[in-house]
């Protein structure tokens, strides 16, 4: 098993390398040593626990219903970009709304995130949840040359602010 995005258990390391160290995590460094060991450690004794396979595939479609239902009643969650879309939905038949009310409402109390659990940027979310499909390592490709981008032009005004400006 590879120790990277596609890892069933990465997005758990990545949110605890996150917090614990504050790493920003990509497809191919997603956490450090110390962080997948504590995850998998973890995973492995909860798949005991609950009598499942200790191994099982990653499924960036899966959506958690639990997730979806708390969303559509206004409750703030993390939602993947897949959850999100099926929130998205549930809104749009439950209460008879078109689509850009149920984005707003969805965008009040919800977060996307991406494989790794790093929220994405609302532009971005428009890209990835269109009509092509995006693979969890392209969005969360997309996803860090956005935070990038936006880091960069916050460096440089906050820069340009402390060099005096001539006469």
């Amino acid at each position: 098993m590879e120790f990277n995005g596609s890892n069933p258990v990465a997005s758990v390391a990545a949110r605890l390398c996150r917090s614990l160290h504050d790493h920003t995590p990509s497809w191919e460094d997603v956490a450090c040593p110390e962080c997948w060991e504590t995850a998998l450690i973890a995973d492995k004794e909860a798949a005991a626990e609950a009598g499942l396979p200790e191994v099982c595939e990653a499924d960036p479609d899966l959506v958690d219903e639990v997730a979806v239902e708390r969303a559509v009643a206004g409750k703030a969650v993390e939602l993947t970009v897949a959850e999100w879309q099926a929130a998205k939905l549930a809104l749009m038949q439950r209460r008879q709304v078109g689509l850009c009310h149920a984005r707003y409402l969805l965008s009040r109390t919800v977060t996307v995130v991406d494989a790794l659990g790093s929220p994405l940027d609302p532009r971005l979310l428009g890209q990835v949840s269109g009509a092509r499909s995006f693979s969890p390592a392209r969005v969360v490709t997309l996803a860090a040359r956005t935070r990038a981008r936006r880091q960069a032009s916050r460096r440089e005004a906050f820069t340009a602010g402390l060099v005096p400006q001539a006469a």
